[in-house]
């Protein structure tokens, strides 16, 4: 039997994939026809555009998730774009993650090994 929990995740699940494969299908074909600077524009402001939707429907897991699931192709075009968008990014989403719910704050707070990354 299936709960409406795990449903909810598999809805989730795939709407983060498609959401992946928008972003990055598109750019990779641009790069295979030798378009990188096209590539790179598309692949940026494609990530924003999402990124942007989820802050204004107020959700932050598929902010993180998008951003992490894009990353090997944000590094392998962020120097034809910006090479610092990648970071302000994860700053972002980050932020974004903790400050959208009290239990996320003290997940972060309890979890050493990321509260010294933050530090340093």
């Amino acid at each position: 039997m299936i709960t409406k929990a795990q449903t909810s995740a598999a809805q989730i699940e795939s709407k983060i994939i498609f959401e992946c494969l928008f972003c990055v299908v598109p750019p990779m074909l641009l790069i295979a026809l030798g378009k990188l600077v096209p590539a790179s524009y598309y692949l940026f402001l494609s990530v924003l555009a999402l990124l942007a939707y989820h802050f204004v429907k107020r959700q932050a897991i598929e902010s993180v998730a998008l951003v992490i699931s894009t990353t090997p192709a944000l590094m392998l075009l962020r120097h034809l774009f910006s090479f610092t968008a990648v970071n302000a990014m994860f700053v972002y989403v980050f932020a974004f993650y903790v400050l959208s719910s009290p239990e996320a704050l003290h997940r972060v707070r309890r979890n050493r090994l990321l509260v010294g990354f933050i530090l340093f």
